[in-house]
């Protein structure tokens, strides 16, 4: 039986697909190990989200050449829809395959594998062209606990900085009843957990309606557990939304809503749809109806014409509100998009200051949320993880607890878990009832 090893870089969304591809694998008749072990198949789906993913992406790359000289080297994803003759100048690649051709990956990696090691690529690359995104089934997922599925995949902002639009085409949303068939499926195959994911979560439009008609349709599936959302912008952030998730108790109470600056100069630049007034208005809604909810961001520094009085009104709207994390980014000039032509340079030693500022700041913040619920009962999903000598849990607001050792068997169920210590490592609990 041959052997076919993954590695995903980026976001949920390709974890998703790459969960999608390893089913795929299977079916063909490969056996699944892992990416440090020998393989016949090395899958890599790769992000371009920055310079520095495309970096990463052709260091994973070059090791899985190096690891097994015979083995058929096969790259997806991002980076390959934007740049796939640069991937295909690595020697030792293979099939150089674009995001629009993933689904059929398995059975061109068998074809492939049959006629052994190939003298130069075979690149395979498509335009985006269809109104209505691809189905991708989705019955096994390699969490045991948590399922992402994909609803929505593309996106129609034009923000300057970024290159994702080409890599993923135009807005495209999945039929309902095909989410809520999966929804249903994996449901009943036991996940406790089902993590919406997208390219631009909130542009999600069905046929009867936007994320929000989608969400209630999806909380009247019987046994469902709990629902997350990934990455929502704050422009698609609707009071129905909000009160959807205040009055729905099977809706984390969680919101990861991409700030990038909190200066209404440089957000203009960026060719963002909101203000720093807007932003602030919708994260102080979202905590008055819902005040255990976690809030994290995305952050940029160094965007061309950020100057100092710019960082400094973005850590003073970060510092001003009750943020449980954020990602901080710096920024990256990516061809073809027109923040790599803008003037305004900032400095790699400027933007490397700046982020080890909010990188501080963020610690404080992710450290006051989870000792906020010191000594009270969370609603958590006790995460089923493959070879854990412990449990851990994982709160509706995105706490992960260590639990402390008991003789109940309850992992992949949720229930509820009282937070015995904080500290900046780690939070503690202790399972209570069901």
């Amino acid at each position: 039986m041959p052997k076919a090893a993954f590695k995903t870089l980026g976001c949920k969304l390709n974890r998703f697909e790459t969960a999608c591809l390893v089913n795929d694998f299977k079916d063909q008749g490969f056996k699944i190990v892992d990416f440090k072990d020998q393989a016949d198949v090395y899958l890599i789906n790769t992000c371009t989200v920055t310079l520095k993913s495309d970096h990463k992406s052709r260091q994973i790359i070059r090791q899985a050449v190096r690891r097994a000289k015979e083995a058929l080297i096969v790259v997806t994803g991002c980076y390959v829809q934007t740049d796939a003759e640069e991937i295909a100048k690595i020697k030792g690649v293979d099939l150089v395959v674009g995001n629009t051709l993933k689904s059929g990956i398995a059975s061109l990696a068998l074809e492939a594998f049959g006629n052994g090691k190939r003298k130069s690529p075979q690149i395979l690359v498509d335009g985006f062209n269809k109104k209505e995104e691809e189905r991708q089934e989705l019955s096994s997922f390699m969490d045991l606990t948590r399922a992402f599925i994909k609803i929505q995949d593309g996106c129609d902002s034009a923000c300057t900085y970024c290159k994702v639009r080409f890599a993923r085409g135009p807005s495209r949303s999945l039929e309902e009843e095909k989410i809520l068939a999966q929804i249903r499926q994996l449901t009943l195959s036991g996940y406790k957990e089902i993590v919406l994911t997208g390219v631009n979560l909130g542009s999600f439009k069905g046929r009867e309606g936007n994320l929000t008609d989608l969400l209630k349709k999806i909380l009247r599936i019987d046994g469902l557990g709990r629902i997350r959302l990934t990455s929502i912008e704050p422009q698609d952030l609707t009071d129905e939304l909000i009160e959807l998730m205040a009055t729905g108790t099977k809706i984390c109470p969680h919101l990861h809503l991409p700030l990038q600056s909190g200066d209404d100069k440089i957000l203009r630049r960026m060719g963002r749809s909101y203000d720093p007034a807007f932003y602030q208005e919708r994260v102080e809604r979202v905590i008055r109806l819902i005040p255990s909810a976690a809030i994290g961001a995305d952050v940029m520094v160094g965007f061309p014409g950020e100057d100092g009085q710019s960082f400094e009104k973005t850590l003073s709207l970060l510092s001003s509100l009750p943020f449980s994390y954020f990602h901080i980014f710096r920024f990256s000039k990516r061809d073809g998009t027109l923040a790599a032509k803008m003037d305004g340079e900032v400095s790699c030693q400027e933007m490397t200051r700046r982020s080890k500022i909010l990188r501080t700041l963020s610690a404080k913040k992710s450290f006051d949320f989870r000792k906020r619920f010191e000594g009270k009962e969370l609603s958590c999903l006790i995460l089923k993880e493959k070879e854990a000598e412990s449990l851990t849990a994982l709160s509706d607001n995105y706490i992960k607890i260590n639990l402390y050792p008991g003789d109940e068997d309850i992992s992949n169920k949720i229930v509820k878990v009282k937070i015995k210590s904080v500290s900046p490592e780690e939070v503690s609990g202790k399972f209570q009832q069901f």
